[in-house]
């Protein structure tokens, strides 16, 4: 499931389209979610983790919204 969601990132950052980027990162967030109900860790530690994928989130779309428009902009 993790070379999956690594493999359709990849693809999506190939082909600029933030769509797939999401769906690839949403599979790998589906992958953490579920590794937290199998282990038991502190509400602490999840809340950090929870940041963390959301700052990764908006990293990964800022990044990908920027290098479209840089590459709309040489057209």
């Amino acid at each position: 499931m993790l070379w999956l969601s690594v493999s359709i990132i990849t693809n999506g950052v190939r082909n600029q389209r933030i769509g797939v980027v999401n769906l690839g990162m949403m599979t790998i967030v589906a992958l953490i979610v579920a590794r937290f109900f199998d282990i038991d860790v502190s509400f602490v530690v999840r809340g950090i983790v929870f940041v963390l994928v959301g700052l990764g989130f908006l990293a990964a779309n800022v990044v990908l919204l920027r290098r479209k428009a840089g590459w709309q902009n040489e057209k």
